[in-house]
Order: structure tokens, then C-alpha cells, then sequence
């Protein structure tokens, strides 16, 4: 395992201090920072392109954030994850074409369940009902039509493209450690609210896999 995502994309500002962790845990790379401003997650001021972030003590890791355009001042997001299924498909299409034309590297991610239009439904409030069910029906195609725009390839070989990750990891590889036993991650003092408490949690719990997560590049010129 050498990427990570935080679900809800929980890498923010007052949660920087996971980053080392990720790497203790043998980590090589995150998508985990969405460059926009929301309540529960995203950074806007966030770099919106694929970079190494500066850790301190001569330690980096390797970020590829979602993908956004301008508006205006403001940083949108483009597609992918729930977004797929939410924004209108002009602007998606409008969005991946731009980012093409730019030759900028960029992520396209969908949850696996959203490929799943017959999936039971529960009785849920107004907002989850609409973020979670809206247009589930139309997301493979719509996928499919993002896919066939241009070429794909998994973020790591994106990365190793860009020179920002390296064939082996710089520190050892620790899939438990003791952040892990403890039963969620070492953190900094400070508050935390329940959700990061929920989200953050899984650094440790579990090792998360990219098998949803694509990256398109075109080579530079």
C-alpha cells in the first residue's frame, strides 16, 4: 500500500499533523486535499496541482489533490466522487476538457457503491438523500464518457511521471505501528471535532486502497 485518501477528505489545515503519520506508516503519496472551502473538509488556498508537501525535518510526501477550476477567486470542483453524480455534465466535461487542453495531470475518482443503482435505500434526511442517491443511475455512464476523453493510468505512475515520487520509500514500512494498536492515530494537542475524530481513525484502521482512482496525464511537449 503506498496511497492514501482520508475519507470525506479530511486532510485540512487543523489536520496537517496526520501527514507524518501516513508516512511512519510507509505511506508514499495522498489525494486526500481538496483545494476548495467547505464546512466539513477542503483547503483553497491548497496548491491545485500535483506536488511534494513539506512535512519539516527533511521529510516530504508526495499530494495529488482533487481537481478544481477557477471561478472568479474561488477554486470549483470539477468532477469525480460524488461530484460525478451531482454537478451538471457540461460542466464536468467543460472542466476535464480544460484541464486537457492545460496538459494538467488530474485525478478522476468514484466510490465503487455509485456503480450500484439497485442498492437498498434508507429513509434518511433531505441532504444525505440527495448527496448519496441523486443520478446513481447515470454514473457508469457518465464515467465511461469521462474515461473515453482521454487516457488513464493509476496516481502513483502519474507521480513517478512528474519526478515527485521515488521507486522506494525513504523510511521503513510499518503497516501496524503503534498508532494502530492504540486504535486511531497519534495526534497533535488541539480540538477535534467527532467527524475528523471518524474519519481520521482510519489512518491506522485500515490501509486504503486506490482501486477507484485514476489519473490522467498527458506528457509535457
Amino acid at each position: 500500500m503506498t496511497g492514501y485518501r482520508a475519507p470525506s477528505y479530511t486532510i485540512m489545515s487543523r489536520t496537517m499533523w496526520a501527514l507524518p503519520i501516513l508516512l511512519e506508516e510507509g505511506h508514499r503519496y495522498d489525494s486526500s486535499i481538496f483545494p476548495i472551502a467547505r464546512r466539513w473538509y477542503g483547503m483553497p488556498r491548497a496548491k491545485r496541482w500535483p506536488h511534494r508537501l513539506d512535512l519539516g525535518e527533511g521529510r516530504s510526501l508526495a499530494e495529488f489533490p482533487l481537481p478544481t477550476f477557477r471561478a472568479g477567486f474561488l477554486n470549483v470542483p470539477a468532477t469525480g466522487g460524488a461530484y460525478l453524480r451531482l454537478l451538471p455534465f457540461g460542466l464536468q466535461a467543460w472542466s476535464v476538457r480544460r484541464m486537457l487542453a492545460a496538459r494538467k495531470p488530474f485525478v478522476l475518482s468514484i466510490h465503487p457503491w455509485e456503480l450500484d443503482p439497485d442498492q437498498p435505500r434508507f429513509p434518511v434526511g433531505g441532504r444525505t438523500r440527495w448527496t448519496h442517491y441523486h443520478d446513481r443511475s447515470r454514473a457508469s455512464d457518465r464515467l465511461a464518457r469521462l474515461l473515453a476523453m482521454g487516457s488513464y493510468r493509476p496516481l502513483s505512475g502519474i507521480l513517478l511521471d512528474l519526478g515527485l515520487l521515488w521507486e522506494s520509500s525513504a523510511g521503513p514500512r510499518n503497516r501496524v505501528g503503534a498508532a494502530a494498536a492504540a486504535g486511531c492515530p497519534r495526534r497533535q494537542p488541539g480540538p477535534m471535532t467527532a467527524h475528523e475524530s471518524w474519519s481520521l481513525c482510519s489512518i491506522s484502521r485500515y490501509q486504503t486502497v486506490f482501486d477507484s482512482s485514476l489519473a490522467q496525464f498527458i506528457p509535457p511537449k
